[in-house]
């Protein structure tokens, strides 16, 4: 994203064509899909990453590999076990602040490339999710995680505080987002 954050701000080709490379040796690497990752939220990571490529170049394939990542990763980690929202990982002990805030912004970014609205929905459900579930709204803090079986590990990471500011602007919560 570092890459695509210099495009942004530049226009300058050279950096459009070394997100281009980093994509194609990734997928050299991990493949088209990428379900044998068990972690989600690398996955969404990913797929923001890609789906902000091609909102950048309009180039179909950093979209297809998006929606088709995004649609695998989702249709696997999403449950009404602990009252909805993403699973971290295969394994479905716990859900996290650091899937389903990404979560969120990757289902954001897809709505905003493609016009479909059952991504915009399934932004607003991670960010209500995380919102009634991880959020603090009296301190502002995220916890980083709702565990099966267990208590809620209530440590606060700044990329947690990150993704949840960024999907609330994303979605017009102004109110949360500050």
């Amino acid at each position: 994203e570092m890459v695509l954050d210099a495009y942004e701000r530049t226009k300058k080709p050279e950096q459009m064509e070394m997100f281009t490379k980093l994509f194609h040796g990734f997928l050299a690497d991990h493949g088209k899909t990428w379900e044998h990752n068990e972690f989600n939220d690398d996955i969404m990571w990913m797929v923001i990453a890609c789906t902000r490529g091609h909102l950048l170049s309009g180039k179909a394939e950093f979209l297809d590999t998006a929606r088709k990542n995004f649609d695998l990763c989702y249709s696997r980690a999403v449950s009404p076990d602990l009252g909805g929202g993403l699973w971290w990982k295969t394994s479905n002990r716990s859900k996290n602040a650091c899937v389903n805030g990404p979560g969120a912004i990757a289902a954001f970014l897809l709505h905003k490339a493609t016009g479909e609205e059952h991504y915009l929905t399934k932004s607003q459900e991670l960010f209500a999710w995380l919102r009634a579930t991880l959020f603090d709204p009296a301190t502002g803090r995220i916890s980083a995680a709702i565990n099966l079986g267990g208590p809620t590990n209530r440590m606060a990471l700044t990329y947690n505080q990150g993704t949840f500011v960024g999907a609330a602007h994303l979605l017009g919560q102004s109110d949360d987002a500050k």
